[in-house]
This record gives structure tokens, C-alpha cells and sequence, in this order.
């Protein structure tokens, strides 16, 4: 899945010209009363403007010699901005001097919740040079985004989690997602699958594995996540074989519905937006 600065997922993004100054927003957006939060990083600086009346940050302005250079929405609660650099629970989850891209340069790094039940988590990679520019914005759905190194290229890895099947068939506790990891090619982010791929897991694993499917599937008479979310796990590691195997050695033949459930999952799978390197990652080419 390819991320690029206008898909979908970036059409929160707005980049005003040099033209537009600070002056012109105190005469226009800030008749919306909204109130400046401001983080100094060199010859710039982010401003997060909080909704007094929700106590919510709602927009991001990026400010170079009194202009307003870049804007987009930015959702978060007003203490996320209060936070130490480097804090999880702020809007810089690693800093303002942060080499992203492994260009040697540096970048912005931006985190933002919307507020709602365990969603949304957001993350921005801002480049700072050669121009202000939004590189990727990365969609944590239910979980907070990483940027580490997980090889030897100097570029930092994406990682998050597919909540492709949060709440389905069983409630959000119960939801599994699994571990995806993203990498920066030709400039832009793809599914890194070589660095998802894992070995195939041994004979003894799968077997626990289906025993522990099954048990939960006779108490609860039909499916449930203990079988599909080892399934997934198997899936986004490269062993779609192996989590078809496992399907059918913990599904207990007093449970009807297998291939009708099987039906269900790989559509339910294919929605996910990563479909395209899972397929990669498995060596799929048709739908189930």
C-alpha cells in the first residue's frame, strides 16, 4: 500500500503560499477565536490553535518570518502540546530535529489524537529542507504510530497496526490487529515486505495454537478472534499457508459455517489497506 502526500488519507492537508501572512489570518480565521499555542523549532514556528469552548486543538500552522508557510487540520487535546518532546502522550512522539527520511536532514515529527474511543491516532512527517513540505501522514486508526530503524538503511521504518478487524464478529476488546511495517521507497512509503516476513512457525507453535482455537470455539459454539487473530498474525508475517492450516485444524466439526466464515475473513482482509503487500508478502494473486 502506497502511502503519498495526496491520497485520501492526506486530504486533511492544506499548504497556504507565502502570500498568505500572519496579519491575514488575525483578520480572517481568527475571528473563530481560536487561541495560539506555540512551539519555538529555529526559524520556525508550530502553532496549534485550541477551540476554547472544547479545550481541543483543531488546526496546525507552521509560521517562518511572521508568514504562515504550511496549515493543515491537527486534532488533539490541548495538553498533548504541552508535553515534553519525545513524550508518547504529546504531539511530537520523537522531536523537531528528527531525521526521518535518512537524508541527513531535519524533519518534524507530529502526533495527534482526535479524542474519540481509542481513536484516531495520527502521524505527520513534515520535511524541513529543502522546503516545508508534508512528506507522509500515517493513519494509527487505534494506536499510536512508531518511527524506528529496523535496518541498515539510515531512513527511519513505520510502524503500526491493521485495525482492519476491530469489531468484527467480536467486541473491540477482543479485536486482534496486526503489526505492519512501512519503509521509505523512492520517496514514498510502501509496505516493507521484507521486514514484515518471518519464518514459517513450528509444528509444536501451530499445534497450541489450534488447540487453543478450538477450545474457545466449542465454549463459544461458533468462531471467534482466538482462531483469526493467529490467523492474522500468520498472515502479515509472510505464512498465509500456515494460517489456513490453522484454520482448519482448530475449526471442531460440531461447529458448522467454515467455509462460510473463510468467505467472510478473506473479504473482510481484502478491505484492508495494505491489502497490496499482504498479497506481495503471501504470493497471492486472486482473492480467496
Amino acid at each position: 500500500m502506497v502511502f503519498r502526500s495526496l491520497t485520501a488519507a492526506l486530504l486533511r492537508l492544506m499548504v497556504l503560499g507565502p502570500c498568505l501572512s500572519a496579519a491575514a489570518w488575525a483578520q480572517g480565521d481568527n475571528a473563530l477565536n481560536r487561541v495560539p499555542h506555540d512551539i519555538q523549532a529555529g526559524d520556525y514556528t508550530l502553532r496549534f490553535l485550541e477551540d476554547p469552548e472544547i479545550g481541543f486543538v483543531d488546526t496546525l500552522q507552521v509560521m517562518r518570518g511572521g508568514e504562515v508557510v504550511f496549515e493543515t487540520l491537527f486534532e488533539a487535546f490541548v495538553h498533548m502540546v504541552e508535553e515534553p518532546p519525545g513524550s508518547p502522550d504529546g504531539v511530537l512522539p520523537l522531536g523537531l530535529d528528527v531525521d526521518a527520511t535518512g537524508d541527513g536532514r531535519p524533519d518534524f515529527v507530529l502526533q495527534s489524537y482526535s479524542g474519540g474511543a481509542h481513536c484516531c491516532y495520527y502521524t505527520q512527517v513534515i520535511e524541513r529542507q529543502p522546503e516545508l513540505a508534508l512528506l507522509a501522514e500515517f493513519d494509527g486508526s487505534d494506536s499510536p504510530v512508531e518511527l524506528v530503524n529496523l535496518d541498515a538503511d539510515p531512513a527511519l521504518e513505520v510502524v503500526l497496526y491493521d485495525w482492519s478487524f476491530a469489531y468484527w464478529k467480536a467486541p473491540f476488546s477482543e479485536s486482534p490487529a496486526a503489526k505492519v511495517i512501512l519503509d521509505l521507497q523512492d520517496g514514498v512509503y510502501s509496505g516493507a515486505v521484507e521486514l514484515m516476513r518471518q519464518p514459517a512457525p513450528s509444528a509444536a507453535l501451530l499445534a497450541d495454537q489450534a488447540t487453543a482455537a478450538r477450545k474457545a470455539m466449542l465454549a463459544a459454539k461458533g468462531p471467534t478472534s482466538a482462531l483469526w487473530g493467529p490467523m492474522l498474525d500468520l498472515i502479515y508475517s509472510g505464512n498465509g499457508d500456515a494460517a489456513f492450516d490453522l484454520l482448519r485444524r482448530a475449526w471442531p466439526a460440531e461447529v458448522p459455517g467454515r467455509e462460510a466464515f473463510l468467505v467472510q475473513f478473506g473479504a473482510q482482509l481484502s478491505l484492508s489497506p495494505y491489502w497490496e503487500t499482504l498479497s506481495l508478502l503471501n504470493g497471492w494473486t486472486t482473492d480467496f
